[in-house]
């Protein structure tokens, strides 16, 4: 075990938080056992609370972690003025990583994983697995309220993110400097935002996990990207027994749609009570948001006479549950970077019904069944609503869905086109 280990290259996976444990954190903790088969894997963090390390029991890794987690202010003071990277960047020169032993550096992006890169050796290879570029610096659509107004005049939005703009863009000049480093982004839809918000010479046209190319030096001229995985265990074909009775004590409504997300503009969930005006068809909505928030989407609901039900923090069985019971997965979201929820739909037989736009277009355009709307058709949103009733559908859905899934969204597959990205760095 221990010869085979050391004859493995050496991968030192970097996220700054997994505070959150959101989709992308569980992702990446899910992804490392699969990268385990053909690399030594290491993780370097700065906050690993105790239910992210339970899901790393299974795997060997070494895990370097500031003593300190990190926790950035959130203040208007601290905000301009950038506190947050400077904390993690003391915070990473506090941990004591073996830099002679390791090969090359996977960055996760989340807010604090950047500040590392000035203490990577300038020989060891980077791959900086950026989703999308952090949309409050170069978007308004997470600084608008509930209804998508703007919350403060957009130059004063400018000016107070003008440092922490400047600092990402200093940091990926400099990675982009580095011979064999590389950026990904999780579908054709952010590369290539990727390529504009960071100024790559050239847009991202090659198939996901495809090189990009090159330099005379080796310095990267274009993004590329992975896409995103479904661990199909976590949703099953049918419901087990633990399922259904932890999905009976949350007393759903009869007939209802579920949005995925946080109340917010940006995942546009106010569009989506709109969108159910006078049905008898309730929203389910999981992901929280502020208390403000959900007072005013409340408010916004009774007024459309549409009923919508908050989820609590529910286990993996219970999303799976309520999802399973629905007509079906809905979402407006503006920009949406990929969307997971509509291969979770997928995965157990339920219609997703998404906005045409952003990566949702790259998630669903391939199975060509009708589940894309254009924002503002409400026609074609109802019927589609009636449509997803239909047990045709759902049998379809299911049988050409989860395979479908199963295909092309793989952590097998993720992690097959994430290795074969790090060893191309490697083979200089």
């Amino acid at each position: 075990m221990g010869n085979a280990q050391e004859s493995k290259r050496h991968v030192l996976v970097v996220r700054g938080v997994f505070g959150a444990l959101g989709g992308a954190e569980r992702e990446l903790l899910q992804l490392i056992p699969k990268l385990e088969n053909e690399w030594k894997v290491s993780l370097a963090t700065l906050s690993l609370p105790e239910e992210a390390k339970q899901l790393l029991d299974s795997t060997t890794i070494d895990i370097y972690q500031s003593q300190t987690s990190f926790e950035p202010p959130i203040d208007t003071l601290s905000e301009v003025r950038n506190v947050a990277s400077k904390q993690a960047l003391r915070l990473w020169k506090s941990i004591v990583i073996p830099w002679d032993s390791i090969d090359v550096v996977h960055l996760s992006v989340c807010r604090g994983t950047l500040e590392i890169l000035p203490l990577i050796p300038s020989t060891i290879p980077v791959l900086y697995h950026c989703l999308e570029p952090p949309r409050w610096l170069y978007e308004d659509v997470l600084h608008r309220r509930l209804d998508g107004t703007n919350k403060r005049p957009s130059l004063v939005t400018k000016v107070a993110f003008r440092k922490q703009r400047n600092d990402d863009q200093r940091l990926v000049r400099m990675l982009l400097k580095r011979p064999n480093s590389t950026v990904c982004g999780n579908s054709l839809y952010t590369a290539n935002r990727l390529a504009t918000t960071y100024k790559l010479p050239n847009a991202c046209t090659n198939q996901k996990g495809n090189v990009p190319q090159r330099d005379a030096q080796r310095r990267v001229l274009q993004s590329t990207f992975i896409h995103p995985a479904i661990d199909l265990e976590k949703w099953p074909i049918m419901a087990t027994t633990e399922e259904q009775a932890e999905v009976e004590s949350l007393n759903l409504p009869e007939k209802y749609v579920v949005t995925i997300g946080k109340i917010l503009f940006v995942k546009g969930t106010m569009e989506s009570v709109a969108m159910l005006e006078n049905t008898d068809v309730a929203l389910v909505q999981i992901g929280g948001g502020s208390d403000s928030d959900k007072v005013e989407l409340m408010r916004f609901a009774q007024a459309k006479n549409v009923q919508v039900m908050y989820m609590p923090r529910l286990s993996q069985r219970q999303i799976c549950g309520v999802v399973r019971g629905s007509i079906a997965v809905v979402s407006h979201a503006h920009g949406e970077p990929f969307g997971l929820t509509p291969l979770e739909a997928l995965a157990v037989g339920i219609p997703p019904m998404m906005v045409r736009d952003g990566g949702f277009v790259e998630t669903m355009g391939a199975l060509d069944e009708g589940y894309l709307f254009d924002r503002n058709d409400v026609e074609s949103w109802r019927a589609g609503l009636e449509r997803a009733q239909s047990e045709d559908v759902r049998n379809r859905c299911l049988a050409r869905g989860r395979p479908y899934v199963e295909t092309h969204f793989s952590l097998d597959e993720q992690a097959e086109h994430l290795s074969l990205l790090l060893k191309e760095q490697l083979n200089s």
